[in-house]
């Protein structure tokens, strides 16, 4: 990679975690150049405007949630194991600090909704991925008899998203690992109960 590309990188990176941390709107491009101590020409000769940055920055933060997620998923045995793999990243990540502003996904689809068109259809596209990418894994762990054959994925798949990024959200809030805790034990349960076979 050259110093060109790796300007690039290192501004999309710091950009990231500011906009996830701070939100879009209240992150600055001059608070950006600052951050990693680069000029404002510096940032222009990458970026156009600020959109470009964020729609980049975004993208950048799905890749680390969709590549850790990945590599947990293909390491695990059969469709319920990957199942959990959702419910032990997000968990793990609060309770252990690794995603100390929530889900890049959650904060900014919360954001983005009614104000930024292309950011939200990103997350749209984001949030499609997810749903199925689980409905993958559960049409799969049926084939194979892991998952019980009657189970509707599409349904399980909005259920286990909700109650994933919900419990993110409230656990945020109230600055406590209790909520997560509470919901990702129901998401463990059901998964075992409604659809193991």
């Amino acid at each position: 990679m050259g110093k060109a590309e790796q300007t690039k990188q290192a501004i999309i990176e710091q950009a990231a975690s500011l906009f996830n941390l701070k939100g879009y709107a209240a992150t600055s491009i001059p608070e950006i150049t600052k951050s990693i101590h680069i000029t404002k020409g510096s940032f222009y000769g990458n970026f156009n405007n600020k959109e470009e940055i964020e729609l980049a920055a975004f993208e950048y933060n799905v890749e680390i949630i969709n590549s850790a997620l990945r590599k947990e998923i293909k390491a695990r045995d059969n469709a319920i194991d990957k199942l959990l793999v959702f419910e032990e990243y997000y968990y793990e990540g609060i309770k252990n600090h690794r995603l100390p502003a929530g889900c890049a996904i959650l904060n900014t689809a919360i954001e983005a909704d009614d104000t930024h068109p292309k950011l939200n259809e990103k997350v749209v596209a984001a949030l499609d991925n997810w749903k199925h990418s689980m409905i993958s894994i559960i049409e799969k762990g049926k084939k194979y008899g892991q998952i019980k054959e009657d189970v509707k994925a599409d349904d399980y798949a909005i259920l286990f998203i909700g109650m994933i990024e919900g419990a993110v959200m409230l656990s945020k809030v109230y600055k406590s690992i209790e909520p997560i805790h509470t919901i990702m034990k129901r998401y463990r349960k059901i998964v075992m109960d409604e659809l193991k076979k």
